[in-house]
């Protein structure tokens, strides 16, 4: 009962703070901004399911459907990021907003290896890449 309140507490948050992060490009992005649907990856596992979903798409399907991904490098070490990451990461056909610090998605729910899809004040978690092509479906 705990975690689910816990869980109401976050999703209010995210959907009532709007809070600015940074792109792949260093470009800000408001998150949650005109998202209808947020995709929050807390660990690599759940950001290796976005780029075998989205990662050879032509365009960026995501933005098209109204979906904001947004993932914590937090505990990437910095240069790694500087060195490595952020160039691959550039390649992607989609914008990430980088939570560097996990300070502004500390919150939100989350499960080890799955992305957590946020509609509004509610969530479900896709742990494969169907779960994801289909929550972008009309």
């Amino acid at each position: 009962m705990r975690a689910y309140c816990l869980s109401l507490v976050a999703l209010f948050s995210i959907a009532a703070h709007a809070v600015s992060l940074d792109d792949q490009f260093d470009h800000p992005i408001e998150v949650p901004g005109k998202a209808q649907v947020i995709f929050f990856a807390a660990d690599m596992d759940a950001n290796d399911l976005i780029k075998d979903a989205f990662g050879k798409d032509k365009d960026d399907t995501m933005a098209k459907a109204g979906v904001l991904y947004v993932a914590d490098i937090s505990k990437m070490p910095g240069l790694v990021f500087k060195l490595f990451a952020k160039s691959k990461m550039q390649k992607y056909p989609y914008r990430m907003a980088l939570d560097k610090e996990g300070d502004a998605t500390a919150d939100w729910p989350h499960e080890k290896g799955a992305v957590t899809i946020i509609e509004g004040k509610e969530h479900h978690f896709c742990k494969d890449v169907s779960c994801l092509k289909s929550a972008l479906a009309p």
